[in-house]
């Protein structure tokens, strides 16, 4: 280690002494010297009164600067005295060889004793590359950060006392080159941390100590810049030689921490000035942050709390059912951009509060996900109210029973229930007896006390999950799920016998009441709600006029029969008449579109109505029923056929773009032996081409029916014409006979294609049969295409064609050749 000291010397005043001047008395004079006694440098001073010049001088004997007569070292006890730090008086030589007294003083050299600061700053540039070399590697390197006025190197040589830096350090000081600055120049811009700085400098003199700070400058055009000051110690023979390092501009990485570090700042002020509960978490489910709310609300819970970097998965061992929630939210979170779930923090019996929790994933801005976060905001008052408003909305405020809104709704989920499950429910209608009479005696408030006790009665003869309702004044109302007509006759009956047989007491005074049942089974038959209220309504009546106080129920098939024949008589006719001809059977027409590939053509199924003479229009599910079942279906089949041809056959100019015309037939028609010779007369009298035209079997049709299926389609396909299996997948049966029967299109089930976008079932089921069709040659069909996005999942599977409104409506035959 290099240790140095200094000598300080002042001048005795002479008037012989011709360099001697009154401002020199009481000043000091300072020359530092190494551990043999070589002069390393001389202070401006020193430099005047001795006439040397550091670059003359240093490197040599101090004794250099002793008068011949002081035969340096001094005599034993001189020596003594100044290494002990005493002042002795001795005579100095001048360079030009006259003498003057002064007194001496050793001192050991410390950090607040190097003087760097005098002499003026020497300029080197990145072309010397020796130098730049030496202080910043990369000589290129150099340059480029030295044109950006970023960077600059710098090197203090201790023997000659000389500080010389690079042009980059120029344009971070914003300082002309051609001005002449000391490094005590440079000090001043450092401003506040000017003692760290000569400190650092200092310590790497003394000790070695790399120099390694960053501070603020403010440059010479009053520009605040914030820099990194790096340097080291170099030695040669275990002496320091020189300093160099690099001074650079750092002031966007300041500002962007500093930045970042505000941004932190924000942040914690916001998570602390709100009361909604704050965590986020990194993508391993670690802790990243979190408020004090929610560290809060976590200890009250929990009973330990939390801090950064802790796994939550791991902190939650202990509560396995939370453990196993919030790893499931957490996971859903980091795959989603947000969701949102109400929930109390823990799954308890005590009542704890509700909070409405936001999930969002966090991803940086080249949307790389970082972890997620939620926001959690306590919501317990706001769903106590929303819950009493429910229950309001819901429910009698008189008895607490279900209102009629409420009724009317679960009654019609029950009626959609029975529709697509074929089950069979019940509805009881029921109205009090003598109810005005107690209203009558005692007023209303004994007529409302007799409601919530009659309330009561019902609502212990049903089970719990039956839906009981006050629907009127004394009307009362029941849902029995999955009962019997059986069932809910015993039931009625019970209700009306504990009635019957209560006596309710109001002010000293007794009443007997009864109640008229009206019954109606609710079926897969049923029209709608408001029809089975209606109906049930009417039987309570009648149960009312029979007598009262009875249980009257509607036979629903009676009446639908004696409505049915009726209204079947008048269809009958139409029917009839449209098998007859004329313009009463209407024929229109809807395309049917390739849509994986360009197919040039028309392709077209054709559909049946029947006009009244009132103009009134009617669909197949109209009349189809009732031409089936008075076996009429067979000739409208064969009406149906003949017109269709005799529309082709009038409009020939268009054979050459009909690709295929589709005509639906009845399983009757199929059956039908006569049926195959009827279409080829036909084809031959209108000289049509038999491959153009296809016929449409219904699945279930083809299914219950699988080998009389079979023999017709061969017959048909030996005509020339193409066969259709229509709803394929509207059954629950396999697609096994999709492989045998010699069919050339696979119509697919217009619901499936509605519902499978929703419904990933309803998706494979579609996919397998359309890996079927392409295992056994067969071209798909889609029906019900509603929308683009229909269509474009049927695209992606690869199916054929499509059919359905998001194609093409249904048109009058007639407009193809508009």
């Amino acid at each position: 280690m290099n240790t140095m000291k200094k000598y300080e010397i002042s001048r005795i005043r002479n008037d012989d002494d011709p360099d001697a001047h009154e401002k020199d008395s009481g000043q000091y004079a300072s020359v530092i010297i190494d551990n043999a006694n070589n002069i390393v440098q001389l202070c401006p001073l020193a430099e005047r009164w001795f006439g040397y010049k550091n670059h003359d001088i240093i490197g040599q004997h101090f004794k250099t600067l002793a008068a011949s007569t002081f035969d340096y070292p001094k005599p034993i006890q001189q020596q003594e005295m100044i290494q002990n730090e005493r002042t002795v008086r001795v005579t100095f030589r001048h360079k030009t060889g006259y003498f003057f007294p002064g007194t001496i003083t050793i001192k050991e050299l410390t950090a607040d004793h190097l003087e760097l600061d005098q002499h003026p700053i020497t300029p080197w540039s990145h072309t010397d590359s020796q130098v730049a070399q030496q202080l910043l590697g990369d000589t290129s390197l150099t340059e480029q950060f030295e044109l950006a006025g970023k960077m600059g190197g710098w090197r203090f040589d201790v023997m000659s006392n000389q500080l010389s830096w690079s042009d980059g350090l120029y344009s971070i000081f914003a300082i002309d080159k051609d001005e002449e600055i000391t490094p005590e120049h440079i000090l001043y811009y450092f401003h506040e941390a000017q003692s760290r700085v000569q400190a650092a400098f200092r310590r790497c003199l003394t000790s070695g100590e790399p120099i390694s700070l960053e501070a603020a400058i403010l440059n010479a055009d009053q520009q605040s810049v914030w820099v990194r000051i790096t340097g080291k110690a170099h030695h040669v023979n275990g002496q320091i030689t020189h300093l160099s390092g690099s001074i650079q501009d750092i002031t966007e990485l300041h500002n962007a921490k500093t930045e970042q570090s505000q941004l932190g700042d924000y942040l914690a002020g916001v998570l602390e000035g709100t009361e909604d509960l704050v965590l986020a978490l990194d993508n391993d489910l670690r802790i990243i942050t979190f408020n004090s709310a929610y560290q809060k609300q976590f200890k009250e819970i929990f009973g330990f709390t939390i801090k950064v970097g802790d796994m939550l998965p791991e902190l939650l061992k202990s509560c396995p059912n939370e453990r196993r929630i919030y790893q499931r939210l957490w996971e859903r979170a980091l795959e989603r951009d947000n969701f949102c779930v109400e929930m109390p923090l823990a799954q308890r019996e005590e009542d704890l509060p509700i909070y409405e929790v936001r999930f969002s994933r966090i991803t940086n801005n080249r949307g790389d996900r970082l972890g997620a976060a939620h926001i959690a905001r306590n919501i317990t008052d706001r769903v106590k109210v929303q819950e009493k408003l429910n229950y309001l909305a819901k429910h009698d405020p008189l008895t607490g029973t279900f209102n009629r809104r409420e009724f009317q709704s679960r009654l019609t989920r029950c009626l959609t229930n029975a529709q697509q499950r074929e089950s069979t429910h019940a509805l009881l209608y029921m109205d009090l007896d003598q109810f005005k009479e107690v209203n009558d005696c005692c007023g209303h408030s004994a007529g409302d006390e007799l409601l919530r006790q009659i309330s009561r009665i019902i609502n212990d003869k049903i089970r719990q999950r039956d839906a009981f309702a006050r629907i009127g004044g004394d009307e009362f109302a029941a849902i029995l799920e999955n009962c019997s007509t059986e069932e809910a006759q015993r039931v009625a009956e019970n209700i009306r016998e504990a009635i019957s047989s209560y006596e309710f007491k109001y002010d000293d005074q007794y009443f007997k009441v009864g109640v008229s049942i009206g019954l109606v089974p609710i079926t897969h038959e049923s029209e709608s709600t408001e029809q089975l209220i209606k109906i049930a309504d009417s039987t309570c009546y009648a149960a009312k006029a029979a007598g009262r106080n009875r249980v009257h129920s509607y036979n629903s098939h009676k009446e639908k029969r004696r409505t049915e024949l009726k209204q079947s008589k008048q269809q009958i006719q139409i029917i009839q008449k449209a098998i007859r001809g004329g313009d009463s059977l209407q024929l229109s027409y809807q395309q049917i579109r390739p849509v994986n590939s360009a197919v040039w053509g028309d392709y077209f199924e054709v559909l049946a109505r029947i006009q009244d003479k009132e103009g009134n229009l009617f669909m197949p599910s109209q009349f189809i029923h009732i031409a089936q079942r008075f076996d009429i279906i067979r000739a409208f089949d064969q009406a149906v056929i003949y017109k269709v041809m005799q529309w082709l056959a009038q409009h020939n100019e268009l054979e050459h773009r009909r690709k295929l015309c589709s005509i639906n037939i009845a399983a009757e028609s199929m059956l039908d032996p006569k049926l195959p010779a009827f279409i080829k007369r036909q084809l031959k009298q209108f000289g049509l081409e038999a491959e153009t035209l296809c016929f449409e079997l219904d699945e279930r049709s083809v299914v219950e029916r699988f080998e009389q299926a079979k023999a017709f389609a061969a017959t048909i396909n030996e005509l020339g014409c193409k066969i259709a299996i229509d709803n394929v997948g509207k059954t629950s049966t396999g697609y096994q006979y999709l492989a045998e029967i010699p069919a050339s299109y696979i119509k697919i089930d217009g619901g499936l294609i509605k519902s499978m976008h929703e419904d990933p079932i309803k998706q494979v089921i579609v996919e397998s049969i359309q890996k079927i069709a392409n295992l056994t040659g067969k071209q798909t069909i889609a029906g019900n295409v509603e929308d683009q996005g229909a269509l474009g999942d049927i695209r992606r599977m690869g199916i054929h064609f499509g059919q359905g409104f998001g194609i093409s409506k249904p048109k009058p035959l007639d407009e193809m050749v508009a």
